[in-house]
């Protein structure tokens, strides 16, 4: 997985080419910075070209390139009045709204989900490589957590593509 990430004051147009032809474009005018980000599913010599969408020769960018990052993005869609704000006791089940979005990548998304005494057990935790979109992740809450104070929750998604993990 290849991610290319623009920055500074140019609206960048990204073209991948492969062999004369076109496989991947970014930076179509919709955000400043949008990335690029392409799986290569063949070999070969691949060509990045960056301009400035606006043909201004005059502005500055630089370009953040990895392999590392994850080919998915996962955020958490706040529903009613709290937002991410849940409340719950010790040994009950909290259901936190995920949308997923993915790049080029069929497998399945894992969801974990961590608190102050671990790893916690969680149902419905993952986006099937069926391309589903949002899941409603259970987490549940461990028995002995004290009552009437804060647990702050973090989740955590991850798959695993071609035997890399990605988190």
């Amino acid at each position: 997985y290849l991610t290319v990430t623009p920055s500074g004051s140019a609206v960048a147009l990204l073209d991948l080419n492969l062999d004369g032809r076109r496989v991947k474009r970014a930076g179509t005018g919709d955000s400043d910075h949008e990335r690029l980000r392409f799986r290569a599913k063949k070999d070969g010599e691949y060509a990045l070209s960056v301009r400035d969408l606006l043909g201004r020769s005059d502005q500055s960018y630089a370009l953040d390139i990895r392999t590392d990052v994850a080919p998915f993005t996962v955020q958490v869609v706040n529903k009613g009045k709290l937002g991410d704000r849940y409340a719950a006791k010790p040994g009950s089940q909290v259901e936190v709204n995920l949308r997923c979005t993915r790049y080029d990548v069929d497998v399945n998304i894992n969801v974990k989900a961590f608190g102050s005494k671990g790893e916690y057990k969680c149902k419905n935790y993952a986006f099937g490589k069926n391309n589903k979109t949002s899941v409603n992740v259970f987490v549940i809450l461990p028995e002995d957590l004290p009552v009437n104070e804060l647990e702050v929750l973090e989740l955590q998604a991850w798959c695993e593509v071609d035997g890399k993990k990605y988190t």
